[in-house]
């Protein structure tokens, strides 16, 4: 290779750097020029939080967190009366188990004014849905489930009582039990309307939520005999596909199922059977009497 060549090529790099460097120069002052000709993103606002409705919130709902949410609200448009967030001693945890005193619309600001806390004056009321009422009934450790029923359980009531049968000296008496409703809603345990998870105490009362006839059959139930609760599944065919819609309103149903002692003891029941019955039968003017051998 000549000299001349070498000195060719020495130059042609040369140009060459020199055209790359200035095109990069040009294209970084083009992309600087770009970028400020945009606007410029509007800075993060920290304005105050809210809380407020998830959801539209109708009177009776217990809330939990699935009910209420945290939202940014204009600095002119705080009341005293809102829930901000850092501010005060409630915040959306405090207020989970809290019922819904008058309707709160989606997105509306949570007061404390239209939420009743467990324990405050009128919680139990709002509890209640329209139209029920609330009743208690005494408990033992046995007829409590050992205290493993909590409020926002269901149950079934179950009576038993004793009463006699037959007349002189066929009267005997008879022991039976029978289902006088069925899914119950418990309001309450002894005076507390919410209870610590795994908190199992035997209480002596319990409050339930029936319509006012079956608080009437309640009085008279307690009177004839022994009231026993029987816990339920939560767990129910309609929300087998994940339907957890709340449903605090389902009205308890009257029992249709009895048990006598005959149908426990095979004792009694084969005691029964040596029985003899008389029954007075009346045809017109004329009387007479019919013995029944073995009639239990």
């Amino acid at each position: 290779m000549t000299p001349r060549t070498i000195l060719v090529a020495i130059v042609a790099l040369t140009l060459a750097a020199g055209t790359a460097f200035f095109v990069q120069g040009w294209l970084t002052k083009q992309r600087e020029a770009l970028y400020a000709s945009l606007p410029k993103a509007a800075p993060e606002r920290s304005g105050p939080k809210v809380l407020v409705a998830r959801k539209a919130l109708p009177t009776g709902v217990i809330l939990s967190a699935e009910h209420l949410v945290w939202k940014e609200w204009p600095d002119d448009g705080l009341s005293k009366s809102y829930i901000v967030q850092g501010q005060g001693k409630i915040t959306d945890k405090s207020l989970h188990g809290s019922v819904v005193r008058r309707i709160v619309g989606i997105g509306e600001p949570i007061t404390e004014d239209r939420v009743v806390k467990p324990g405050e004056r009128g919680f139990l009321a709002a509890v209640l849905t329209t139209g029920m009422r609330a009743v208690s009934v005494p408990v033992t450790a046995t007829s409590g489930i050992s205290g493993f029923v909590f409020p926002g359980d269901r149950v079934d009531l179950i009576l038993a009582h004793n009463f006699q049968s037959g007349e002189g000296s066929e009267r005997k008496l008879n022991r039976a039990s029978e289902t006088l409703l069925t899914d119950v809603r418990i309001l309450a345990v002894d005076q507390k309307t919410a209870t610590k998870d795994g908190d199992a105490t035997v209480a002596k009362t319990a409050t339930l939520e029936v319509t006012a006839r079956q608080a009437e059959m309640i009085a008279v139930s307690v009177k004839l005999g022994e009231l026993s609760l029987s816990l339920r599944s939560l767990r129910r065919k309609d929300l087998a596909n994940g339907d957890v819609k709340e449903d605090h309103d389902r009205p308890a149903l009257r029992g249709k199922t009895i048990t006598r002692d005959r149908d426990v003891s095979r004792l009694i029941r084969s005691l029964g059977a040596g029985t003899d019955r008389v029954i007075h039968v009346v045809r017109g003017g004329k009387a007479e009497e019919l013995k029944l051998k073995g009639v239990n």
